[in-house]
């Protein structure tokens, strides 16, 4: 508990607000650029708002990360007691980034987030937060600006292959002409119509593959106007499996996930079609 020397009193709140996750219903972050990012519950999914028409989900980690940061932003000590000092500590309302949670019409938090600090010798960083309504600047620990300050993308599911590839059985890669071929693994072996990989060079390029996102969403392409160009099934020992489709031709190319089936990747971006979709000389 941090005291007021001459009172023998608490001088600040024990904490910023408290959360109760399963009663919150939306939560909406004005960052710098003054382009609000929505969050909001739909039975038990959170979304984001991408724009007036269009939502993707977020994944449900990050909401726990979330929920997990609004409940142990705990004031440390006081950095300022008067708005002349907001500026400083990038606080006011151009530079700070303002959150609010929201459970129903209720407001459950309403907070500002201004710059950060590094203490090099504690190796931990701290963040500058104000209550609404309130002159006084907090210091609680975190990179907050680095959680709440981000545009709406950074909250959607940007999944493409999220799997564990010590599972993986076979992997089927579908292309034009008479190119397709399928990686199977037969008694710990991986085979391309029953002759044995390079086991080095094919644990690389599964490897690259096995935790993949995108990084660049195709909110405006329709799939019902193109045709699949390149397609990967990915099998797994369970009998699991994960589509990856890549449509468009040589001046675009747009993926799509099984495991993220709202979304639409910008395929060259990151070469991520590159990446995924090889001949099989990558194995030889």
């Amino acid at each position: 508990m941090f005291l007021d020397s001459r009172k023998g009193e608490r001088n600040f709140p024990k904490d910023m607000g408290t959360i109760d996750s399963a009663k919150v219903t939306e939560i909406t972050m004005l960052p710098r650029t003054k382009k609000e990012v929505k969050l909001f519950k739909k039975d038990t999914a959170w979304f984001v708002s991408v724009n007036d028409k269009k939502s993707a989900e977020v994944a449900n980690d990050r909401m726990r990360g979330v929920f997990s940061q609004l409940n142990q932003m705990v004031p440390k000590s006081l950095a300022a007691t008067d708005k002349n000092k907001w500026k400083d500590f990038e606080i006011d309302d151009s530079l700070a980034v303002h959150v609010k949670v929201m459970e129903g019409s209720k407001v459950a938090m309403d907070i500002y987030v201004g710059k950060y600090s590094f203490n090099q010798q504690a190796r931990s960083i701290a963040s500058y937060v104000r209550l609404a309504g309130d002159d006084r600047v907090y210091i609680v620990d975190g990179f907050l600006q680095a959680s709440f300050g981000q545009e709406s993308g950074s909250w959607r599911n940007q999944g493409i292959i999220k799997s564990d590839i010590g599972t993986w059985a076979k992997m089927s890669f579908s292309y034009p002409a008479d190119s397709s071929f399928s990686l199977e693994k037969k008694e710990k072996t991986w085979t391309i119509a029953g002759e044995k990989t390079d086991s080095a060079k094919t644990m690389n390029y599964l490897s690259s593959i096995g935790n993949l996102n995108g990084t660049e969403f195709a909110d405006d392409f329709d799939p019902k106007f193109s045709q699949p160009l390149y397609k990967l099934n990915i099998l797994d020992t369970l009998g699991k499996t994960i589509d990856i489709t890549v449509y468009g031709d040589t001046s675009k190319l747009i993926l799509n996930s099984s495991i993220n089936k709202a979304s639409y990747f910008d395929a060259k971006k990151g070469d991520i079609a590159g990446r995924i979709f090889v001949g099989k000389s990558r194995f030889n």
